[in-house]
């Protein structure tokens, strides 16, 4: 059991620097969003951001010359998807190696009472989920590699 609180908290904390520098990184890219939309069975892509001048969103079309552009804002919306996830997943994490510290197991069928209980497999359940979400391929590289291993 003292592995696998190790290991838990050895993730937890892969996760927290991960996040912060998600978070660091976020305030450095452009503001606004990408805005796909279809125009004559052509999809046309937008820059959509509020002008503080005029305290409204405007959008102004990417063209083929400021393919960056976009590249950047898919990049940050992904990132921002990221961040989301690590939110989540920090904390279930957390409680997961709470859990496995508190617990007093001295024989299986305690083990698999505990695993038998409906919280535990909905908490194990969410768990994979936010975990698998983080460590999907980033569908805006270009060399298709994963965040995290």
């Amino acid at each position: 059991m003292n592995n696998i609180y190790q290991q838990i908290n050895e993730l937890i904390n892969c996760y927290k620097i991960l996040h912060k520098k998600l978070i660091e990184n976020e305030k450095k890219m452009i503001d606004g969003t990408l805005v796909i939309s279809k125009c004559n069975g052509k999809c046309r892509y937008y820059h959509q951001y509020y002008n503080k001048f005029n305290k409204r969103f405007e959008k102004k079309y990417i063209n083929k010359k400021k393919i960056n552009k976009a590249r950047n804002l898919a990049q940050k919306s992904y990132q921002k998807k990221l961040i989301k996830n690590l939110s989540n997943l920090i904390p279930l994490l957390k409680s997961c190696n709470e859990i496995i510290k508190n617990l007093n197991i001295n024989s299986i069928d305690s083990y698999r009472k505990y695993l038998i209980n409906p919280i535990t497999i909905n908490h194990i359940h969410n768990i994979n989920y936010w975990h698998n979400n983080i460590s999907h391929t980033n569908p805006y590289q270009f060399d298709n590699t994963k965040i995290l291993p």
